[in-house]
């Protein structure tokens, strides 16, 4: 198995500059939400599932580790938007905005554990992971928006903090794999670098 560093934890010293330019760009750089849990169990709007607009995060299979329970943190700093218990269809969940467009959305939760309005910090425990709702059984499902459009959180969500581990739905495979975001950060850092020079 291979530890993967993503472009992203390289270009993070560029954070304060690329927000210097007026705005131009922003990089935020997500982290994992459940330390220790890597195997997406479904994917972000695969064949199967076409409106499933996130990711599940589940159990590790090899060594066998169940996930109900484990700590969820937050991806990014940001402010609570939404703590809502009971939903029929997502169960316990909760929502941040991290500011310039991006929302991250924490759903099925065993417990809700901040309050609406709450400023958040990246790492910080905001839930716990469950099966509420209509689940089939203990999983975080993560969802990223960015300016209300859902995105894949498998594109943005840095795994650095562990390995690949048992990968499905995803089309990664299983194990050793690239980080699909290490394209993204080029595209987009060049990108708006070329905007702002244009000026």
């Amino acid at each position: 198995m291979c530890r993967i560093l993503p472009l992203g934890c390289i270009l993070k010293p560029l954070d304060a500059i690329l927000i210097d330019l007026r705005g131009v760009f922003v990089l935020i750089n997500f982290i994992w939400p459940v330390p220790g849990f890597y195997r997406v169990s479904s994917g972000f709007k695969t064949a199967e599932r076409p409106r499933h607009m996130g990711i599940d995060i589940g159990r590790n299979l090899h060594p066998p580790k169940t996930i109900d329970g484990a700590c969820i943190v937050a991806v990014a700093c940001g402010v609570v938007t939404r703590v809502v218990p009971n939903s029929a269809s997502a169960g316990n969940w909760v929502e941040i905005d991290h500011g310039v467009g991006w929302v991250s959305r924490y759903m099925h939760n065993q417990a809700n554990l901040v309050k609406l309005g709450q400023s958040i910090v990246q790492g910080e425990v905001i839930a716990l992971v469950g099966n509420t709702g209509n689940s089939t059984g203990p999983h975080l499902h993560i969802e990223l928006l960015l300016h209300g459009v859902h995105v894949d959180p498998a594109k943005y969500l840095n795994q650095h903090l562990g390995v690949f581990s048992d990968l499905e739905n995803t089309g990664f495979g299983g194990g050793e794999a690239p980080h699909p975001a290490r394209g993204d950060y080029v595209r987009l850092l060049f990108g708006a670098l070329a905007r702002f020079f244009s000026r």
